[in-house]
């Protein structure tokens, strides 16, 4: 493995996914490009998060982080981290597009509501209503193929021979189903753990506009026009546009 996943966020590895969250925000604000940070750390940290925050990547890594010898686990946290490294790229390069997106995706773990799609037989499989859904129920449904894959390899190993349609429908129907149903509940604990979606701050209320300044209507001395004057300030000179005439005017209010 390339990374330490927790030290690139600063957590340990008891850190739930709030915690890990808590983390990249954080860090986030420090070292995105638009606030003077590198593309480069600021992959690292969303690589690091993506792995962290989901379930079954996380299962995986940590298991070949326990075991550096294991070339199969090894291979396994590898190609996570490959599909987190691809995706580590593809977020929002002006700070404020950044945070609009991030919190689009917490609300979008937070609002997603899993339904059960009936197979037949009494077997259902779960029916995510969001993509971050969607996504998680994916990964479970890979992490239970390579478990079905696993289990069938150590019983041919062991001498069990298995035979027949049915018995490879089970073989792979049961890890596929399990790992399928423990990530859609990973998904649901963890938009427990970000908490309910926050209402978007209301508007400013607008400035009120400035209170006009006092005037007074007085005749021209020579004319008779009526002029319209300021009636706050020092004494004033009068310029009658109609008969050119100049006065002075004294405001009733200093």
């Amino acid at each position: 493995m390339d990374l330490d996943y927790y030290a690139v966020l600063g957590v340990g590895p008891e850190a739930d996914a709030a915690a890990v969250d808590r983390a990249y925000r954080r860090l986030s604000r420090v070292h995105h490009p638009d606030r003077g940070g590198s593309h480069e750390v600021m992959q690292r940290l969303n690589e690091a998060r993506d792995i962290l925050t989901d379930a079954a990547a996380r299962a995986t890594y940590d298991a070949a982080r326990a075991a550096p010898g294991d070339a199969g686990r090894q291979a396994d946290a590898a190609a996570d981290a490959a599909r987190a490294r691809a995706k580590a790229a593809d977020y929002p390069r002006r700070w404020a597009d950044f945070e609009q997106w991030l919190g689009g995706v917490r609300q979008d773990f937070v609002d997603t509501k899993f339904g059960a799609a009936d197979l037949g037989n009494g077997v259902s499989f779960p029916a995510p209503t969001s993509c971050s859904g969607c996504v998680t129920v994916g990964l479970g449904v890979a992490a239970g193929v390579a478990l079905a894959f696993f289990l069938m390899a150590k019983a041919e190993a062991s001498g069990v021979r298995i035979k027949g349609l049915y018995c490879y429908m089970i073989g792979f129907g049961l890890p596929v189903l399990g790992c399928a149903w423990a990530a859609a509940q990973a998904h649901q604990w963890l938009a427990r753990e970000l908490g309910p979606g926050q209402a978007p701050a209301p508007p400013p209320a607008p400035e009120p506009a400035p209170e006009p300044p006092p005037t007074a209507v007085i005749p021209c001395r020579y004319c008779g026009q009526k002029l319209r004057v300021p009636d706050r300030g020092p004494e004033l000179t009068i310029n009658c546009p109609s008969c050119r005439g100049r006065d002075s005017y004294r405001p009733a209010r200093p």
